[in-house]
């Protein structure tokens, strides 16, 4: 039996590992196992973490480097969303709808990782296309909303300004839109719908920019007629 197949399993609490719950997180971090050559291999993994870390939710048993290996690792999992017709889509599904039911990505506002923070937004961004997006839409919106709704202020704010509102702006556009159809940009229209609030003063001066001539992402000002329409 999958190790995959055993936590699915098990109920949702890790005090039914016992004393094997540490050894188990803890293998599951080694750079032999999320650096591995075997892309299944990398799946499975991702998908045996995701399950762990819904059976410790609300904490984790992590510490902040490990989390980073954490996210990369499932950054890179989500990403192959993007190819519904790939045999592990399933399994790179399901890591998704664990995320988003633990809430786990709140994680990434609190860890001082803005590069990773905007990795992952990235990743589920554009994982959504014309061909996965009935199956995969309502948890990526949810991923992707709460993180927009909780970026807000700080240093979430700054990458917030300068990394996720560009990327939702490009997808509104249809900026590499290519297989993706019309999907991509709907879900960037419901972002900007769900997250207005946050959203209004850093788009209003986004919208400034643009009109000036000032703005400083050279995307942006490449498209500021398709944004500025929309």
């Amino acid at each position: 039996m999958h190790l995959s197949t055993m936590l699915e399993s098990a109920p949702h609490e890790v005090s039914v590992l016992g004393k094997h719950a540490a050894a188990l997180a803890a293998a599951l971090v080694q750079p032999s196992i999320v650096g591995h050559a075997d892309k299944d291999v990398k799946l499975y993994a991702a998908c045996c973490l995701a399950y762990l870390l819904r059976m410790y939710a609300p904490d984790t048993p992590y510490d902040d480097m490990q989390l980073r290996e954490v996210f990369q690792l499932l950054s890179w999992a989500l990403s192959r969303l993007a190819l519904p017709g790939a045999p592990t889509f399933r399994i790179c599904q399901t890591v998704l709808q664990l995320v988003e039911q633990v809430k786990f990505y709140l994680v990434l506002v609190d860890l001082d990782a803005p590069e990773l923070l905007a990795t992952f937004f990235n990743a589920l961004l554009n994982a959504v296309t014309d061909s996965n997006a009935e199956e995969v839409e309502y948890s990526v919106t949810e991923c992707l909303g709460g993180l927009l709704e909780e970026s807000e202020g700080g240093e979430g704010g700054e990458v917030l300004d300068q990394e996720l509102l560009p990327a939702l702006l490009l997808a509104l556009v249809g900026e590499g839109e290519g297989q993706a159809g019309g999907s991509r940009r709907r879900l960037a229209q419901r972002l900007l719908q769900r997250c207005e609030r946050p959203l209004r003063p850093l788009l209003q001066r986004v919208a400034s920019q643009l009109l000036a001539g000032s703005c400083s992402r050279k995307e942006l000002a490449a498209r500021a007629s398709d944004i500025l329409f929309q």
